[in-house]
């Protein structure tokens, strides 16, 4: 297994596990070098070599770090609180954006985004990567549809393995492949625990 790999499954909160796709693409990624600091506490991993330029992606194992702030707080101390359930592992937008991995209420493993607006995304790990090879610069909401595309951002590297490996295809753009659900299951909590918070800070 590659180093970030390894990193991410001994850091996941329980219920949590490094989906295989994501495993197998993290190795495929560090034997082509496509990696920096690999010895330091939070290594990162691009889908893509140095010199393509093509998305702001980069897997890291951020996990807790900063969640509260990612989320629009403040307080810098409410990371723990959001911990157990929330993994951070992709960084997706220029403004510090990051991909998330939430269990929900019926423990299922889910990819949200969090940063200024953060919200639900995708059902699975597979449909993240697969947006992430449709050739928008950055992932975040309200940047995932038709026009927001440009092919000098596709990554044909990662639509490539993601084809020929996995077996899935590409779409259009992102916003097909995006589950945000109305009312938002993941606004919802986020909204409970902050409410948690501060009653025990009053």
């Amino acid at each position: 297994m590659s180093i970030l790999g390894q990193k991410i499954a001994g850091e996941l909160p329980s219920g949590m596990e490094l989906p295989p796709e994501l495993g197998r693409l993290l190795d495929w990624c560090e034997e082509r070098g496509w990696c920096d600091d690999l010895d330091a506490v939070t290594p990162t991993v691009a889908p893509y070599p140095p010199e393509a330029g093509v998305t702001t992606a980069i897997f890291t194992n951020e996990g807790s770090m900063d969640l509260a702030l990612n989320l629009g707080m403040l307080q810098d101390d409410r990371d723990d609180a959001f911990a157990d359930r929330l993994y951070q592992f992709c960084q997706i937008g220029s403004d510090g954006t990051h991909a998330a991995w939430w269990l929900n209420d019926t423990g299922e493993q889910q990819v949200v985004i969090i940063g200024d607006d953060f919200g639900s995304a995708f059902a699975t790990t597979t449909d993240f990567l697969r947006a992430l090879a449709v050739g928008h610069f950055e992932l975040t909401l309200g940047e995932m549809g038709a026009d927001d595309v440009e092919e000098e951002y596709v990554n044909h590297h990662l639509r490539s393995w993601l084809v020929d490996e996995l077996g899935v295809t590409i779409p259009h753009c992102a916003d097909e492949l995006t589950v945000q659900p109305e009312p938002d299951p993941f606004q919802e909590w986020v909204a409970s625990v902050e409410e948690s918070l501060e009653d025990e800070e009053s």
